[in-house]
């Protein structure tokens, strides 16, 4: 069949090979046979549901497996399924060295803020600045996001909570919370709220 290219009968061969082998057979072996099949339905056959299924078992046995992560995102991209492409470029990122982590959860972070999916996004930027609590971008990327989102209470923790490890940061990240103004005095009160003066009164970080 593979000779001869007899891609639809290689793809009714597949499953019944799996369902044979799966009782006795080393894990890793039934999950190339899924990756295989998935390949199968996407590159030869164009079955995109069948292979995003196929790809989908084989990650159910191995979270981790970069080929399918890789070949499912490959599919959700071609057939235009951005949020199901975010959610699997995720999970390989999350299944990578801190490095990679690092570099790319940003990336992550301001995709899930542009589809307005400021809760994915929160939660993108909060990982990143768990892995590297000085990382700037981290810090900077939450308040955009929790100021777009109009999560008061929790932008003026967070900015409370990197002011506390950095105050020369207090007036950089003030002007991200107040959407790019330039307040002329920025402050902590007295309940430990932080405050900015700007347009001649103070505003406190809650939306008050």
């Amino acid at each position: 069949y593979l000779a001869g290219q007899a891609w639809q009968q290689i793809a009714e061969i597949l499953p019944r090979l799996i369902d044979a082998l799966a009782p006795s057979a080393q894990v890793g072996v039934i999950v190339d046979l899924y990756v295989e099949l998935g390949s199968v339905y996407a590159d030869r056959l164009e079955r995109h549901d069948d292979a995003i299924e196929a790809y989908r078992d084989a990650l159910a046995l191995d979270p981790k497996n970069v080929l399918a992560q890789r070949s499912l995102a490959s599919i959700y991209e071609r057939t235009g399924q951005a949020e199901a492409l975010l959610e699997t470029t995720e999970a390989e990122i999350d299944n990578s060295p801190r490095e990679v982590q690092l570099r790319r959860l940003g990336d992550i972070a301001a995709a899930w803020h542009e589809h307005q999916r400021y809760d994915r996004a929160a939660d993108c930027w909060q990982r990143l600045i768990a892995l590297d609590p000085s990382a700037v971008v981290g810090h900077e990327g939450l308040a955009r996001t929790l100021r777009t989102s109009g999560q008061w209470i929790d932008l003026a923790n967070a900015l409370r909570t990197r002011v506390r490890r950095d105050p020369s940061t207090l007036t950089e990240l003030g002007r991200v919370a107040l959407g790019g103004g330039r307040p002329s005095r920025l402050g902590v009160g007295s309940s430990g709220w932080l405050l900015a003066f700007s347009d001649g009164r103070f505003q406190r970080w809650d939306g008050t």
